[in-house]
């Protein structure tokens, strides 16, 4: 934190991140298709459809002699 940065000692930060996290529950469930996010987390992504991979996708590399 910054230097001689005082909190006042009235300040709860649990009550401060629950709120944040029910601001984000509110907004999920205003504005989230969660019926089709979990049909998606239990039947995986739809035929046809492209995936999406948190590996990168490595050129092809030209074998050397061919």
């Amino acid at each position: 934190g910054r230097e001689g940065f005082r909190c006042s000692p009235d300040t709860s930060f649990a009550e401060l991140r629950a709120g944040q996290l029910d601001a984000l529950g509110d907004m999920v469930e205003r504005h989230l298709d969660t019926a089709a996010l979990l049909r998606l987390l239990d039947e995986g992504v739809p035929r046809g459809l492209p995936r999406l991979s948190t590996h990168p996708v490595r050129a092809e590399t030209p074998r050397s002699g061919s």
